[in-house]
């Protein structure tokens, strides 16, 4: 008998028909008549390993290094091997990049959401970075955008501090933790356990300071020792010491 576990998966989807369809891609003789559909696998009985792959109505053998299987009704090249982005077929290039910028973004952002509310043991590691992969870095820049992580409303981030105490935060509302420099700030911020500090992977933390997420910084740190409460206040407490 075997005692292989078996895979669990989780999976989501999302479609736009013809008419959604950007106004440059709503041209006559385009192909582009079925319904356009995108689609994400996260494998949850462990962490991300990095052998995933980019989907397509047919099987491709494109890895991407997202921590996620990616579907999309692609349009591909004429040998059906490859994901269409070059300048040949300009139509069918702008739509597969549509969908890669566009349409999967906000979706990967809905199943972040969606996994830290079910209590993924793994999410932190869902989280994408920049890796090299040109395809996969369509999908990864669009993200850390100001088009859509920045403005997002969804509720994407479990506190550091007070995980099972605090609702989940939104990227308004989130700060970014992290092994900053200066052990003075990094000591009180420690003390003062602030609700809204998160904590991301290296390289998904810098991509979501750079899309204009706030950082823990003096000025954080300042605000949140006035607000806290006279009888948990330390008088060591010192900023921008590099002592405790």
């Amino acid at each position: 008998m075997s005692t292989d576990s078996v895979a669990q998966w989780k999976t989501v989807t999302t479609s736009r028909t013809k008419d959604q369809l950007p106004s440059e891609l709503q041209v006559e003789g385009s192909l582009l008549r079925k319904p356009s559909i995108v689609g994400l696998a996260a494998r949850l009985d462990r962490a991300p390993d990095g052998s995933f792959n980019f989907l397509s109505i047919l099987p491709l053998s494109t890895p991407t290094t997202l921590p996620m299987h990616v579907m999309a009704s692609f349009k591909l090249s004429s040998d059906q091997r490859q994901i269409r982005l070059d300048k040949y077929e300009e139509v069918q290039t702008m739509y597969n990049s549509w969908l890669l910028e566009d349409l999967i973004p906000p979706l990967y952002l809905f199943f972040l959401e969606h996994l830290l509310h079910s209590d993924d043991l793994h999410y932190r590691l869902r989280w994408p970075s920049d890796k090299g992969d040109t395809l996969s870095n369509h999908v990864v820049n669009s993200l850390y955008s100001s088009k859509h992580l920045k403005v997002s409303r969804r509720n994407l981030f479990s506190s550091h501090y007070l995980p099972s105490e605090s609702l989940p935060l939104s990227p308004q509302e989130a700060v970014l933790h992290c092994n900053s420099s200066n052990g003075g700030i990094r000591t009180i911020v420690d003390r003062l356990r602030p609700h809204q500090v998160v904590n991301l992977p290296e390289g998904p933390r810098e991509l979501a300071e750079r899309a204009g997420l706030r950082p823990i910084d003096p000025d954080f740190v300042k605000d949140e020792s006035r607000s806290w409460p006279q009888t948990r206040r330390h008088s060591s407490l010192s900023i921008g010491t590099d002592n405790p």
